[in-house]
């Protein structure tokens, strides 16, 4: 649980970067939100990992893994903002920013769930979003 809500928390994170970034960079914006697809995707990844035997994969773990990858961004966004109401701006955007930094230092095991959920879309186990 804790995993998926850090990785979550990723999504949530690169979801409020996208936004703030729409008017600096459309560029950087569009970077951030698909981090935050897949962070959100590994989100659910982690209920399904069993190290390098990702199969038997039922059908089951497919709406496990769905439902947790949009409940569990999603609660974490709403949390994220309700921090920006009660922390202010300068402390919230100092608390998001090592976040933000936390989540970036972590792409390398974004990118491992992410090939592991692309091998199970490649042999039909699961669907490509």
């Amino acid at each position: 649980q804790k995993q998926a809500e850090a990785w979550g928390m990723c999504s949530a994170v690169y979801k409020k970067a996208s936004e703030l970034m729409e008017t600096e960079s459309s560029e950087a914006a569009k970077i951030f939100s698909t981090r935050a697809n897949e962070a959100a995707i590994v989100a659910g990844m982690v209920y399904i990992d069993k190290g390098e035997d990702w199969i038997p994969y039922t059908e089951e773990q497919k709406q496990a893994m769905q439902s947790m990858s949009q409940n569990i961004p999603e609660v974490q966004f709403n949390i994220i903002m309700a921090d920006l109401d009660v922390l202010g701006w300068d402390i919230w955007f100092d608390k998001f920013s090592v976040t933000l930094e936390f989540c970036i230092s972590n792409l390398d095991g974004q990118q491992f769930y992410m090939y592991a959920w692309r091998k199970l879309a490649d042999s039909g186990l699961s669907e490509s979003k």
